[in-house]
């Protein structure tokens, strides 16, 4: 994120900010045991696991794209 964020600040604290919520509504879905998420590990916390994994995919090719700017110059 901090890379990223040198060239492209607001799409870094977006993506940052989403991977942040992906993990807190993760961690509450894991944890969280009764109604329909009987055994813990239900359907809400794999929702987080999406908004997180791919917003730091996001992360990554920002890093990639700011490494391959500097390459050519």
């Amino acid at each position: 994120m901090l890379v990223g964020g040198l060239v492209y600040p607001r799409l870094a604290a977006g993506a940052g900010a989403a991977w942040v919520l992906g993990r807190v509504v993760y961690a509450l879905g894991y944890t969280r045991v009764g109604g329909w998420n009987v055994e813990g590990r239900g359907r809400f916390s794999w929702g987080g696991f999406y908004v997180a994994a791919v917003s730091q995919v996001l992360l990554g090719g920002l890093v990639g794209k700011v490494g391959w700017d500097l390459l050519g110059e």
